[in-house]
């Protein structure tokens, strides 16, 4: 589910992705001016203290492989299926590489990177290793990438 709300001085855009919330902080709102290091929220639970969500510059990088349903008529579930195996592992193979972190998965993925400059590595990372992968499979494996830097608040449901 993504649920957004119009930015304003005081109202966050709020992004929900499968179980993890994102919170981007629209221009104005308080924490938008956060650029050093990063805020932590707790709540106290009787005499125990959690944290509920924390704020922070980051940059969020979503992959969206293109036309995925064709491809997936055209194939074949079964086929697909085994391409959609060796995809994820090659995504998740680089972000240890640098430093993401999945949050969701579709035909695409939502990323987190603290660092966008290690986010676009990825990216060009990613592409590449696409194209091996189309050659490898003899299909024409295309996605597209669009990354987002801004302060983001980030909450474990």
């Amino acid at each position: 589910m993504i649920s957004s709300h119009t930015a304003s001085d005081d109202l966050p855009c709020d992004m929900e992705f499968g179980t993890q919330h994102v919170r981007h902080l629209c221009p104005g709102h308080k924490y938008h001016s956060l650029r050093e290091g990063s805020l932590s929220r707790s709540e106290s639970v009787g005499e125990k203290t959690r944290e509920t969500h924390t704020v922070t510059d980051a940059s969020l990088l979503l992959t969206d492989v293109v036309d995925s349903t064709h491809l997936t008529e055209t194939l074949g579930d079964l086929r697909m299926a085994e391409i959609w195996v060796s995809h994820d592992r090659m995504a998740r193979d680089l972000l240890p590489l640098y430093d993401g972190k999945e949050i969701d998965k579709t035909d695409g993925m939502l990323l987190l990177f603290d660092d966008p400059r290690q986010a676009v590595e990825y990216a060009a990372a990613y592409h590449q290793n696409l194209r091996v992968l189309s050659e490898r499979e003899q299909i024409s494996f295309v996605a597209r990438v669009g990354l987002h830097v801004a302060s983001v608040q980030l909450r474990t449901n």
